[in-house]
């Protein structure tokens, strides 16, 4: 698919996140230029728009209907999700994942509702349910929709701000790796606030670690990140975050993809799939240590600035104590 052609020639554009001047920085080929905010560092295409609606184009993805920017991954994750379901964690390539899990138990009850927006195939849904939240999630993709409500998953199909005020109450939201898919970062984050104003937030973003020619391309992403850009966008928003960037674990590194690609096939068996998983993410990491690429993966946890008032909230762990 053809991208959507931008000028070098044309004004140059603000940053999507502080307003501030932008300056560019990189060439987009097909599309159009990459352009840095002079101020918070964030780093946005231009033109910064999707190709077509967002529903569409990510069912397709999860579908295999798409293979620009290596968008096939979403159908392979797909594929991988029943030999990971019953152990999730064998699914997630970053510590950002645990890191929110336990912040949310040192904070809530058994029970608290706990809504993932961008929640994928489920996995962290799944997570949340074995930690004994009652787990909500949202995505713009139908086919991850319906897989997750037969799970016996509430899931809202449609973006953020098509959510009804009076759909979930959550104690908590979380977001993972889906903030460069956005148009409008910053209407995502004003719709969160508006709609659960009492609500903390925990927000996960591909770091400066983690850039690829192809993976970081439009339409993929829209914007790049980092941990100076995401605080500013949380208290711009009217959060307090607590921001922090996180290492790879190792195991992306080039000289093991033909490992990969020999036990790929054991994905259709999934009990030797998860053996393989248990090996790439808990033993690997620890002899390849050395190897860590920093900044990988940004990570907020936030506050609300001046909290919200709610019906009924979940006690928290502190107030328990």
């Amino acid at each position: 698919m053809v991208g959507i052609k931008g000028s070098h020639n044309d004004r140059a554009p603000g940053c999507p996140i502080c307003k501030s001047s932008s300056r560019h920085c990189a060439d987009a080929p097909g599309w159009g230029e990459w352009r840095a905010c002079v101020k918070c560092g964030i780093e946005f295409v231009q033109p910064m728009r999707l190709p077509e609606d967002a529903r569409t184009m990510f069912d397709g993805a999860y579908r295999g209907q798409r293979h620009e920017a290596a968008f096939y991954d979403f159908n392979r994750n797909l594929r991988r999700r029943a030999a990971l379901v019953n152990d999730p964690a064998l699914g997630f390539w970053t510590p950002a994942y645990s890191a929110v899990l336990e912040w949310l138990v040192g904070r809530f009850a058994r029970g608290a509702t706990v809504l993932e927006l961008g929640c994928g195939p489920g996995l962290f849904l799944h997570a949340l349910r074995n930690r004994g939240f009652n787990a909500v999630g949202l995505d713009v993709a139908r086919e991850v929709v319906e897989l997750n409500r037969r799970d016996g998953f509430t899931v809202w199909h449609g973006g953020v701000e098509s959510v009804s005020a009076d759909w979930v109450r959550p104690d908590a939201v979380v977001s993972f790796f889906m903030l460069h898919h956005l148009e409008n970062p910053m209407g995502f984050f004003a719709a969160i606030r508006s709609l659960w104003p009492w609500a903390p937030l925990a927000v996960a973003q591909y770091g400066p670690g983690r850039r690829s020619p192809l993976r970081s391309a439009p339409p993929r992403n829209l914007t790049h990140w980092n941990a100076g850009c995401l605080r500013t966008a949380l208290e711009i928003s009217g959060y307090r975050p607590a921001v922090s960037d996180l290492p790879s674990s190792g195991v992306e590194q080039p000289f093991l993809v033909p490992l990969r690609r020999i036990l790929k096939p054991t994905v259709g068996v999934p009990s030797l799939f998860r053996l393989n998983k248990r090996i790439e993410r808990q033993l690997l990491p620890r002899l390849l240590q050395p190897l860590r690429v920093n900044a990988e993966v940004v990570l907020a946890l936030a506050d609300p600035a001046q909290p919200g008032l709610r019906d009924g909230p979940q006690e928290d762990a502190e107030s328990r104590a």
